[in-house]
């Protein structure tokens, strides 16, 4: 009864100012107060001369603080947001706006109001090198990438995986910088960042090849054959991995391309000759050795190839129509 223990503390504090119950009701009627957010009522009530101690006025904003510091315990978190925007509006420059900031921007994120969360952290951000820092550059940074606002995201995860001490949270700063370099198409950081995971001594085997992966395919994008295919040969040694068997593939794509049309046959013959449990990229290695065989004007061996194909492959993706518009053109141009 909250409102009958108000009011006997009073009556205890104005008869016996000088008493130690006096002492004693004053502190409980505080700690009441602050259990019930009002602070403001118990700054008033101070204030009015009624006070046994003297209450200084970075108390009471430390008395506001613990106020919502204490609802967001309780887990009530739509009122310990109120409570902090009471505080922030309440005392602007108050000693405790910086942890304000941060709870109200994590609440935010909790609940899923990304946009109010961002808001918050941004504030937190703006003091440097601050207890919160690394936390709010976590789900900040994991904000903007989940929008595809990679210039941000980079940023931020360059910095956590410069200064984070924890390495998980490195690890996941340096695949995310990887995965916005090639989002963005940044072929140069994108080698850059593949090569960090790569040397690594934490990353997983299967991080090293997938950044290996993404590294060749930047060279591939920045005309650097001569790497690409030294990069790509490393991994083909594997066509049992996914990124193995796609790198035999475009070790021959690319000798196809170079119009070294001999070591792009060999290629592809090895290829079928080690076999891979990725039919996809199988397939594609068929297509593409009729397309050489139709460079060099073997079309009777270019369709018998590709119409066992069609009878074969049982794939669900674009194989079907590489057939189809092969077959139609090689028709096509026999009638010429």
């Amino acid at each position: 009864e909250r409102d009958k223990a108000i009011d006997t503390y009073k009556e205890i504090i104005e008869r016996y100012p000088h008493s130690n119950e006096a002492q004693v009701a004053f502190q409980d009627l505080k700690s009441i107060y602050v259990d019930m957010g009002r602070v403001d009522l118990f700054a008033e009530y101070a204030s009015q001369g009624q006070a046994v101690q003297k209450i200084e006025s970075s108390e009471i904003d430390t008395l506001a603080y613990n106020a919502a510091e204490k609802v967001y315990i309780r887990g009530n978190l739509n009122e310990a947001k109120k409570a902090f925007d009471d505080y922030l509006e309440q005392y602007p420059n108050g000693a405790f706006r910086l942890n304000s900031y941060y709870y109200k921007g994590l609440i935010s994120y909790n609940q899923k109001k990304y946009s109010d969360a961002l808001q918050n952290l941004k504030k937190v951000l703006e003091y440097p090198n601050n207890k919160y820092s690394e936390e709010a550059m976590v789900l900040a940074a994991e904000i903007y990438f989940n929008s595809k606002d990679y210039t941000n995201a980079t940023d931020l995860y360059r910095k956590i995986a410069s200064q984070s001490k924890n390495e998980a949270r490195r690890k996941k700063a340096q695949t995310n910088l990887l995965t916005a370099a090639i989002e963005q198409g940044n072929h140069n950081d994108v080698i850059k960042y593949a090569q960090n995971i790569e040397k690594s001594p934490g990353s997983s085997p299967e991080q090293k090849r997938k950044a290996m992966f993404s590294r060749a395919k930047a060279y591939l994008a920045l005309n650097m054959i001569d790497e690409a295919i030294e990069t790509l040969d490393i991994l083909a040694e594997d066509t049992r991995t996914k990124e193995g068997a796609e790198a035999k593939y475009l070790v021959a794509q690319t000798l196809f391309n170079e119009k070294s049309y001999d070591f792009c046959e060999d290629e592809i013959n090895n290829f079928i000759e080690i076999s891979t449990p990725h039919t996809y990229w199988m397939a594609r290695s068929f297509i593409l050795l009729a397309d050489l065989y139709i460079v060099q004007g073997n079309t009777m061996e270019a369709k018998q190839y590709l119409v066992s194909l069609q009878n074969n492959y049982e794939g669900d993706d674009d194989i079907a129509e590489m057939i189809k518009e092969r077959l139609s053109k090689l028709s096509t141009d026999n009638k010429e």
